[in-house]
């Protein structure tokens, strides 16, 4: 389902079938906000709406070939739902190393990674 351009995908569904939001909404058995959400990208359908979805293209002569993303931006998805998971604390302080120098930040992880390698040392002995 996380591989297909959804916001592109519905729009054209919903132009094709002459469609506002809140009709799309009602033809797949969901909310007009739901379809905005899809829209802007900040959420997909579900598997049962998506196959709702793929009938309504097949209705307006959409083959979806064409809505297939691709694999580098399936990576960067993939790479922001993984940062998404972790801990809060955690994303701020990547964020914040992020915006140092290159050069300072390199130091940083070269400091932190002999760290981790004394503190896997402790507990292999």
């Amino acid at each position: 389902m996380h591989d297909l351009d959804w916001p592109r995908l519905i729009s054209d569904i919903s132009e094709a079938l002459v469609l506002t939001q809140r009709e799309l909404g009602k033809s797949i058995g969901t909310t007009q906000q739901s379809v905005s959400n899809w829209l802007n990208g900040r959420r997909v359908p579900s598997e049962t709406k998506a196959k709702r979805f793929f009938n309504l293209a097949d209705e307006a002569g959409i083959s979806l070939d064409g809505y297939k993303l691709p694999k580098k931006v399936l990576k960067e998805k993939q790479k922001k739902l993984e940062i998404k998971s972790l801990p809060i604390k955690i994303r701020r302080l990547s964020y914040q190393l992020n915006e140092l120098h290159p050069r300072r930040r390199k130091k940083i992880m070269e400091y932190l990674e002999d760290m981790l390698e004394t503190v896997e040392k402790k507990h292999s002995s």
